[in-house]
């Protein structure tokens, strides 16, 4: 027993000496200029394609907004909660149903989770489309370029019309207004 005391104590003293070599690091910053990010993308054009994908797992992300809500795992989540609000959606609450809120309309308010949401994840979406188009020089004929910025414009397009489907005022009765 004290042998193996021993060496664990040699261990622990072996990872504090060796895992404290970087702590005078400064942190580099939450944001990327537009010089650096021609330079990475210079460097490296799989980048963009990151990008791209980054943009596609964010449609499916669990626990963007509630770690804990198994309601909330991207835009399928939205979808369902969505759907449940037809008329052809019968289902009683049993302690079991998570979008028996959607069933009966009582989460149609601003702090809702499933308004909280559909709200992050789109402009999660929207975000991470922006950064990729801002990155991407617009005027190249680069197919793999073109592909990857129709892919982004498209991505954002969606986003913007489930948001004007969900929060935008029907146009009967609201005319003047923008």
């Amino acid at each position: 027993m004290k042998l193996l005391n021993k060496i664990f104590s040699i261990a622990v003293a072996g990872i504090a000496v060796v895992g404290c070599n970087d702590l005078d690091t400064a942190p580099m910053g939450s944001t990327i200029t537009s010089d650096q990010r021609e330079e990475v993308l210079g460097g490296n054009p799989a980048m963009a394609e990151a990008g791209v994908n980054t943009i596609a797992s964010n449609f499916k992300q669990f626990g963007k907004v509630y770690a804990d809500e198994h309601t909330d795992f991207g835009y399928p989540s939205i979808m369902l909660a969505l759907d449940v609000r037809g008329a052809d959606m019968v289902s009683a609450y049993t302690g079991y149903n998570r979008y028996y809120a959607q069933v009966a309309y009582s989460d149609i308010t601003a702090g809702s989770s499933i308004t909280n949401i559909i709200w992050y994840t789109m402009y999660k979406q929207i975000y991470a489309c922006n950064s990729l188009i801002s990155s991407l020089d617009k005027e190249s004929t680069d197919k793999t370029n073109m592909f990857y910025l129709g892919q982004a414009y498209a991505v954002r397009a969606f986003d913007y019309h489930v948001l004007a489907q969900l929060y935008q005022h029907t146009y009967l009765g609201n005319e003047t207004k923008p």
